[in-house]
């Protein structure tokens, strides 16, 4: 297409229009695909979790060393929090599946995985079209449970345990408020020495700020 052309907006914009079509119901197909696999219980993952690998035939299975890892975190985290869980990790010298230093973040993100019991959740992020790159979450009605998806690194009762201790440790106040932004003086240095949790900081009525985790708060005065 030349611009010397005496149409060439008007055919052009026609051509993005039918790009744009085109990419919106290939981005249906695809969703629509996941979401059939996963209604007859096949778990097809874009990247296996931590704790598996895939065999010789494609078929997910168990990684011995990284399962003990997954283990060591349930049966740590009913004593304490992730804090130290990190910590303990790294001096002993397990790597994340990339090869990197263990976080708080992933520890939390491995403990409300249901995957370790060996039921899948799909479904509970989506892209709203295949050239988007950011995940969108999705309500639950819309998540789909694939039971036996994997073989189960731990029991079901050690994850609902491990569950309702992650949820204790939740401040129960509206996240309204909530400000765990760098620029707070005591930002990743208030730890609960009992757990190890991190204290995080909330703003309430008439801007006081208070320190809360574990059941144990103080304010800033």
């Amino acid at each position: 297409m030349s611009t010397y052309d005496k149409n060439w907006e008007f055919n052009l914009s026609i051509l993005f229009t039918i790009a744009q079509n085109e990419s919106q119901n290939l981005s249906s197909r695809v969703k629509f695909t996941k979401e059939y696999n996963a209604r007859q219980g096949h778990y097809r993952p874009s990247r296996v979790p931590f704790g598996y690998v895939k065999d010789s035939d494609g078929k997910i299975v168990i990684n011995e060393e990284q399962a003990e890892a997954v283990k060591y975190v349930f049966d740590r985290y009913r004593e304490v929090g992730a804090f130290v869980i990190v910590r303990e990790l790294n001096e002993k010298g397990h790597k994340t599946k990339f090869g990197k230093v263990w976080s708080e973040y992933m520890i939390n993100r491995m403990v409300k995985n249901l995957i370790y019991t060996g039921t899948a959740v799909v479904g509970k992020k989506t892209k709203t079209s295949v050239t988007e790159t950011r995940l969108e979450a999705t309500s639950k009605d819309k998540h789909i449970m694939i039971p036996n998806a994997v073989p189960p690194i731990i029991s079901l009762e050690l994850w609902e345990e491990c569950d309702r201790i992650r949820e204790s440790r939740i401040n129960k106040s509206s996240k309204k408020g909530r400000k765990p932004t760098k620029d707070d003086t005591y930002y990743e240095k208030l730890y609960c020495k009992e757990c190890g949790s991190r204290f995080t900081r909330h703003i309430g009525e008439k801007k006081k700020i208070t320190y809360n985790d574990c059941d144990i708060s103080f304010n800033s005065d």
